[in-house]
């Protein structure tokens, strides 16, 4: 499962085979899905509001009953299950590991992880607030309750992240602080970080190591969980 950014952005009905090696995932018998949950945009201005004030709720359960679609179809096998996603994607496929123990794998990228650090430090800091619809301050409020480093003593998925070092909208440190949660708790992380790479892994040679990354991180952790199940 391949989540989009925004997290107000859309995978739109066209070829997505270029996208994050799909089309090589393809090849090894494994299927992407690209969702469009509440507050996706693209179906009206009410069903895109639906995630202000709950990032990471409701839409995080449409993501999950998408996959249990497929697996009840027979597209999906539910040993087999991975999640990634860059930006919005990326804090969604950190965080739905920390809440589901379904994944065999996950590769988060441009991740945030941590809301409280993130509004100070990245150059959108206001973006968190006004979609959390919280105060930054606040112990009791979403910041702590939708923070996947909060979270990590329940992740049971084997976690790749891959940031870039120049990343002013969600910085590199969300990875790291993710990553070190994780190990912390036993959790098998690998972080990558890219010296010359902004918000998302998009120019050359980066692209070619992280996409030979990301689908060597799939295919290792479906070919485990399928020999397990």
């Amino acid at each position: 499962m391949d989540i989009h950014g925004g997290p107000v952005w859309q995978c739109r009905n066209r070829w997505q085979g270029r996208l994050r090696g799909a089309k090589l995932l393809a090849d090894h018998g494994i299927a992407s899905l690209f969702p469009n949950p509440r507050g996706s945009s693209g179906r009206g201005q009410d069903f895109a509001r639906r995630v202000k004030g709950d990032m990471g709720g409701e839409d995080a359960h449409d993501y999950l009953t998408a996959l249990d679609a497929l697996v009840a179809r027979g597209i999906a096998d539910a040993a087999r299950l991975g999640v990634t996603g860059i930006s919005y994607g990326g804090f969604m496929s950190a965080w739905l590991v920390t809440q589901d123990p379904r994944f065999a794998a996950a590769v988060p990228i441009s991740t945030v992880a941590n809301w409280y650090s993130q509004h100070r430090t990245s150059q959108i800091p206001y973006f968190d607030a006004l979609f959390l619809d919280g105060e930054p301050s606040a112990l009791d409020g979403l910041f702590f309750a939708r923070s996947p480093a909060f979270f990590a003593h329940k992740v049971r998925t084997p976690v790749l992240q891959l940031t870039g070092a120049l990343d002013q909208n969600t910085p590199p440190t969300q990875a790291l602080e993710f990553h070190r949660s994780l190990l912390e708790h036993g959790v098998r992380s690998v972080l990558v970080t890219y010296p010359t790479a902004g918000h998302g892994i998009r120019g050359f040679p980066e692209v070619i190591d992280a996409t030979a990354r990301y689908v060597g991180w799939f295919l290792e952790h479906f070919a485990a969980a399928a020999a397990l199940s």
